[in-house]
């Protein structure tokens, strides 16, 4: 039985691949494939595995600090290629998603492990961005906190009032990230997507993670119609299959 059921999700798999590529052929025409050797001296992997966030890992542990790493994505080795070279550079980062432990709100973050804790990507970001000040937001209000260089707010990111509220509360703009780990369904996300991206600098770069496999097709139909110049990458990890484990990346 067991033997039966790995053979069907690898049929799955199979055929979720083969659609995948023809539905992003028909969408985007150009691609650039990038192989790397995963090493352990990512500066974001090895902060992501100490704050406990599931956007990256290190090889040389099982767990991420009490974190199954299986459940762990590959966004900080990218993360690591894009922002080194501007790292002291930034200023201003934003982040959707505190990442809840309350059991009653939907899209809490306990399946990623006992030990996971609210705004482990926000202390992320404010080591690995020395000079910046770190914005994040959330619809729970029990995961809202505030350190230094660090603040945090009340969202909820479907609805435009209260994303207005919000940003009229941070009272910044021309940030030089934000990025979205929200709920990631499609309606909620491109809400907050058009009431946020004004808040980026001309240079600025905006990513929204977690592109679930059965939300690729309206996202990159939105984007396809739109002005801005946006990439979507799909990563591949060799030990294990998310189907989410993708991201945008638009820029003005």
């Amino acid at each position: 039985m067991r033997l039966i059921r790995k053979l069907f999700k690898l049929k799955n798999e199979l055929f979720r691949n083969i659609f995948f590529e023809k539905r992003i052929k028909k969408t985007l025409d150009h691609k650039y494939t990038i192989y790397f050797d995963k090493k352990n001296n990512s500066e974001i992997s090895k902060l992501a595995s100490l704050y406990r966030t599931n956007k990256g890992y290190i090889l040389d542990k099982n767990n991420t600090e009490g974190i199954d790493i299986k459940n762990c994505y590959s966004y900080s080795d990218f993360y690591s290629d894009i922002f080194s070279l501007s790292k002291n550079h930034v200023k201003k980062v934003f982040e959707l998603g505190i990442g809840s432990v309350d059991t009653q709100q939907i899209d809490n973050m306990l399946p990623i492990g006992k030990k996971y804790k609210s705004g482990g990507s926000l202390r992320m970001w404010k080591d690995y961005f020395k000079n910046a000040n770190i914005y994040g937001a959330d619809i729970d209000k029990k995961c809202l906190f505030e350190e230094e260089r660090i603040k945090t707010f009340y969202v909820d990111q479907g609805k435009k009032d209260s994303i207005f509220d919000m940003w009229k509360e941070i009272g910044e703009t021309d940030f030089d990230i934000i990025i979205d780990d929200g709920c990631h369904r499609f309606e909620e996300t491109i809400t907050f997507f058009e009431s946020s991206i004004d808040k980026i600098s001309n240079n600025g770069i905006y990513i929204i993670e977690d592109i679930l496999a059965s939300q690729r097709k309206p996202f990159l139909q939105y984007f396809k119609k739109s002005n801005f110049n946006y990439k979507f990458i799909n990563f591949y990890r060799p030990d294990i299959s998310h189907s989410n484990n993708s991201l945008l990346m638009i820029t003005k």
